[in-house]
């Protein structure tokens, strides 16, 4: 039997995501072992049939999960037989040893405290910048902008690498997210795991309290938050609890004082941080400003597709070679105006609009602008672009065969481009 190739995904295009699926199906099955004692044949067969898939998606923060999610049901459980953990941990081992045989991965486990394991590495690297992160952002990133700032201002320029998320759905979220954000959803969880508390009359609760708790260790070593399907069953549990735990959500001075304590904590453990290898970053919920004193460059709006993936990185080699005497801004949300005020004239403003580098240039008359692939471009010669006093950077393969380029000062055409310009670093850093 040939091994598989390739890391189980069941339905899902994540392993991670099918291995958080399966984790919370064994957990949920663990009930059997509480409600019905005379089913105990039922839970461990369930768990069994699943042990093997879980273990072929080769998710070591599954396996975590999982871990302490049988040691929060079953330790110290008088009515759970020792020979039913014993049967579990045995089939684990047993599915295991099929699932090598299975698959070129599986064996990947191991690997886990590795120094080399690429994987381990490339976490570790980027968690260590998430207190900087939340440093630099009061307000946030703001929602699904984690990984693009991360990339641009925080990522070592040795080792440019494009990510969908900060590999945690924790992180990515708590760097997403303002302070308010923040401590609310630390609070959040505390509620959740206070409500989920088993009693002594009601020791099944551990299910659910297990099933949330392998749920936040594989939303901490993967992002499967992103997927609001695995919610499912969690919340499904959560309910549950609500019904039949109605007496827990009276007393709320302990969830209440847990959140508090949980926040300080964060809050402490965030600003004792060292600072970012990045250098000073700063994000007011519009513009990105880095390094100090007089603003010397305004970036406005400024766009992947003609500046390039890690424009950030370029920007950031500039200012930590000491090349830039003074700090950049970049704006990026609507209402960018509004920003703006205040600059020096003596900046240089670069945007991507005609109709902005005209507003600027009436504004502020900064001494230069710079419109890098207009995308408002209009090859035929109108007013406002004949009489634009400003650099205009254009990509050759935007002019048609049968258009000629507008009359303006300084018009410069970039040869073999069409919207990526990757001279524009010299154009503008000169």
């Amino acid at each position: 039997m040939e091994p598989l190739s390739e890391r189980l995904t069941v339905f899902y295009s994540n392993p991670n995501h099918a291995a958080c699926l399966l984790v919370c199906l064994i957990v949920s099955s663990w009930l059997i072992f509480f409600r019905k004692p005379n089913w105990n044949w039922l839970g461990v067969s369930i768990s069994l049939v699943l042990f093997l898939p879980l273990f072929l998606t080769a998710s070591r923060g599954a396996i975590v999960a999982l871990g302490i999610a049988y040691g929060v049901c079953f330790f110290g459980r008088a009515g759970v037989s020792w020979k039913i953990r014993w049967s579990m941990l045995v089939g684990a081992v047993l599915m295991f040893g099929v699932s090598l045989l299975l698959s070129y991965d599986a064996d990947r486990i191991f690997t886990t405290l590795d120094p080399n394991d690429a994987s381990s590495q490339r976490r570790l690297e980027v968690w260590s910048h998430v207190p900087a992160m939340i440093q630099a952002a009061p307000f946030g990133w703001g929602i699904g902008n984690a990984s693009e700032a991360y990339e641009q201002w925080f990522q070592p320029l040795e080792d440019p690498v494009q990510l969908k998320h900060l590999l945690s759905s924790h992180f990515t979220w708590l760097v997403e997210f303002g302070w308010l954000g923040r401590l609310g959803y630390l609070s959040l969880w505390v509620a959740i795991f206070w409500v989920c508390c088993p009693g002594s009359l009601k020791s099944w609760l551990r299910v659910p309290l297990a099933i949330w708790i392998a749920f936040a260790v594989m939303a901490a070593f993967n992002a499967v938050g992103e997927r609001w399907t695995l919610w499912g069953i969690p919340i499904f549990w959560l309910m549950m609890a609500l019904v039949f735990r109605k007496e827990r959500l009276l007393p709320v001075v302990y969830p209440v004082a847990g959140s508090i304590l949980v926040g300080i904590a964060f809050g402490l453990s965030v600003f004792l941080f060292p600072k970012s290898i990045a250098g000073e970053v700063y994000f007011d919920r519009q513009t990105v400003r880095l390094g100090q004193g007089v603003v010397r460059y305004v970036f406005v709006e400024p766009k992947i597709r003609i500046l390039g993936e890690f424009y950030g990185h370029t920007i950031r080699q500039r200012i930590s070679g000491q090349k830039v005497d003074g700090a950049i801004n970049l704006v990026y949300r609507t209402g960018w105006s509004e920003s703006l005020q205040n600059k020096s004239s003596q900046a240089t403003f670069v945007c991507h609009s005609m109709e902005k580098g005209g507003w600027i240039h009436q504004m502020f008359a900064p001494e230069r602008i710079i419109v890098l692939n207009p995308t408002d471009w209009d090859s035929s010669v109108t007013k406002t672009q004949s009489s634009f006093d400003g650099e205009v950077y254009l990509g050759a393969f935007r002019l048609g065969s049968e258009q000629r380029p507008m009359e303006a000062k300084h018009l410069r055409v970039a040869k073999g481009s069409k919207w990526y310009l990757d001279q524009w670093e010299n154009w503008v850093f000169r």
